[in-house]
């Protein structure tokens, strides 16, 4: 459990270390103070033309809570370089 944390869980992925990544299963839950995606995955410029492959091996069964004005804020945000734009 994660209290008052912004950044919650970071995995800094290198070229030797990006595969097969597991989220599966989680309950994120957010209060009205929390304006960030609850998750957020992005790719670097350096990395796009490097890295072709998924984040993730596995990315399903997790529940997303957020209290307050939910319309303006996404509860995942997904991007790539060169890529704008949000998942909600």
């Amino acid at each position: 459990m994660f209290v008052n944390c912004d950044k919650g869980i970071r995995i800094l992925n290198s070229s030797n270390a990006r595969h097969g990544h597991v989220f599966v299963g989680n309950l994120l839950v957010a209060d009205e103070w929390f304006r960030k995606p609850l998750l957020n995955v992005e790719q670097s410029e350096p990395l796009c033309g490097r890295l072709t492959d998924p984040q993730f091996s596995g990315l399903d069964g997790n529940v997303y809570v957020r209290r307050g004005d939910v319309a303006s804020r996404p509860l995942i945000m997904w991007r790539q370089y060169g890529m704008t734009g949000s998942l909600s």
